[in-house]
């Protein structure tokens, strides 16, 4: 009876262990299936990162090297289609009405503060009273564009002569239009298309000299005297008048 119970506990111990190693077996390959799954994971999230990693170095150095290509190119670069205005050293301009060159030209608001851009995109009208003086470095585009617009009174000048405290800003050059003006293409191509050139001169006069002036209009003087006008009645107060006129007539016996 001991031997039959000894056998029977060692069948049954042998069982358990044979049942607890196959569950270990099997839990472990479930470990590897996981193991490999999570690495797998990790290597294709890696390849990913390696890979955005490589586009962004690819497009940041092609931004930087086309920055780079500009800069060298704007700096040196005027705008071919204009007069340099370092070797004409003359500015044209168009008056209004109340201009003078012998008085010298001031800007509609000399205490303002607006900057480049504003007086560009809006300086020409007359809600707007910057500090710049507008002025252009090409005769051509003075007298084609603007002479034909001015009104009597008006008068296109050249200034040859600019005081040394005034500060020119060269919207000609193409570095400092993008600098001034690059978040606005309107202005950026208003500027280079007109070849300009502001002058911030304060209170200082700029004075120039007259090309040439479209006189004010003169009225006609006669010798002889003065019409008089006849005094109309309207029908009216004709009737009116009539009806009144009735009124205070006096009885008759």
């Amino acid at each position: 009876m001991i031997l039959i119970m000894t056998a029977t506990t060692v069948v049954c111990l042998s069982i358990v262990i044979m049942i607890a190693i196959s569950q270990q077996v099997e839990g472990s390959r479930n470990n590897q299936k996981i193991l490999s799954q999570l690495a797998n994971k990790i290597h294709l999230q890696s390849d990913r990162d390696n890979l955005l990693q490589r586009l962004v170095h690819a497009a940041s150095s092609q931004r930087s090297n086309l920055e780079h290509a500009s800069s060298q190119g704007k700096a040196k670069r005027p705008n071919l289609n204009c007069p340099d205005f370092s070797e004409t050293k003359k500015l044209y301009r168009v008056t209004r009405f109340r201009e003078s060159c012998q008085d010298g030209l001031l800007a509609k608001n000399t205490d303002s503060d607006d900057n480049v851009l504003y007086h560009v995109r809006r300086g020409s009208s007359k809600s707007a009273a910057t500090k710049f003086i507008s002025t252009t470095t090409s005769l051509d585009i003075a007298q084609g564009k603007y002479w034909p617009k001015v009104k009597q009174g008006g008068a296109l000048v050249e200034i040859t002569v600019i005081p040394s405290s005034c500060n020119i800003v060269n919207l000609n050059d193409e570095a400092t239009r993008e600098r001034l003006l690059g978040e606005n293409p309107f202005a950026f191509n208003f500027a280079r298309k007109d070849c300009e050139v502001l002058l911030d001169c304060k209170k200082i006069p700029v004075y120039c000299k007259v090309l040439k002036r479209k006189e004010p209009r003169k009225r006609k003087r006669t010798d002889s005297p003065p019409r008089k006008r006849k005094r109309t009645e309207s029908p009216s107060r004709k009737s009116k008048r009539t009806k009144s006129n009735k009124r205070q007539r006096p009885l008759e016996n």
